[in-house]
């Protein structure tokens, strides 16, 4: 079962999110509570943890900026940001790919964030993961999108995708560096990007940059600067044409 430490400045914080862990996983081990980023290093470098609940709003530390403290080959664990940031921010995460919980920790998501946990036990945290998140919490716009495969964890920024295409619950997404398929169907990537310029969702089994399209043709399909050739629904013509002259 997975052995957790839990770090925030309030004590009350601590001890619900304890409360609210062992009611669901009495099995969970906790192996240290910390109040401030310092302490929660030292016991992280004695426990060796599976994973570490953190809050990211405490006083003379963020908690973002634990890797500052870490070295690359101390980082055998996951981390879950537990914060009451603005929908912005919330977004930065789901681009890096990050798990995240909202204060006030709601029960159902606290118990799905653990089942991941589980499934990633075995799986090391990466380094790019938490610099693709300070990127995309301290720009205008996100600047790094994390795409989790078989594979490993790429990083692109948004004008590397060139679109999406939906297989079923699978999603191929096509860059300018490769060609990448995902155990995610394309809903997840709408959600995701739907409103971060310049993606739009202009078929049913399509996602597409804007900034790739060369020409819109009679047939309701679009030609890509790269030579490729896409569906656009028809009641998504007249929206790609009005953004196309923005």
């Amino acid at each position: 079962m997975l052995r957790v430490i839990i770090t925030d400045d309030e004590p009350a914080a601590c001890a619900l999110m304890r409360t609210l862990l062992l009611r669901k996983f009495p099995d969970i081990e906790i192996l240290a509570i910390c109040h401030d980023l310092p302490s929660a290093v030292v016991a992280i470098r004695k426990h060796k943890p599976d994973a570490v609940f953190l809050d990211i709003e405490m006083p003379n530390y963020s908690g973002l900026e634990i890797m500052d403290f870490l070295s690359e080959d101390e980082v055998n664990f996951e981390i879950v940001f537990v914060t009451a940031y603005s929908e912005y921010a919330i977004h930065a995460f789901r681009l890096s790919a990050l798990d995240y919980l909202l204060k006030p920790v709601d029960i159902l998501q606290l118990e799905e964030t653990v089942h991941k946990l589980i499934a990633a036990k075995d799986n090391k945290t990466t380094i790019s993961q938490y610099a693709s998140l300070k990127h995309n919490l301290n720009g205008q716009k996100p600047l790094r999108i994390c795409i989790p495969t078989a594979e490993g964890k790429f990083f692109f920024a948004p004008e590397q995708i060139i679109f999406f295409e939906a297989e079923g619950a699978y999603t191929h997404i096509y860059t300018t560096e490769k060609h990448l398929l995902v155990g995610k169907n394309i809903k997840h990537f709408d959600e995701m990007l739907g409103k971060t310029s310049p993606f739009m969702r202009v078929h049913r089994s399509y996602m597409v940059n804007l900034s790739f399209i060369q020409q819109i043709n009679a047939d309701y399909s679009v030609l890509l600067k790269t030579g490729q050739r896409i569906s656009i629904a028809k009641e998504r013509l007249s929206e790609v044409e009005k953004m196309m002259r923005m």
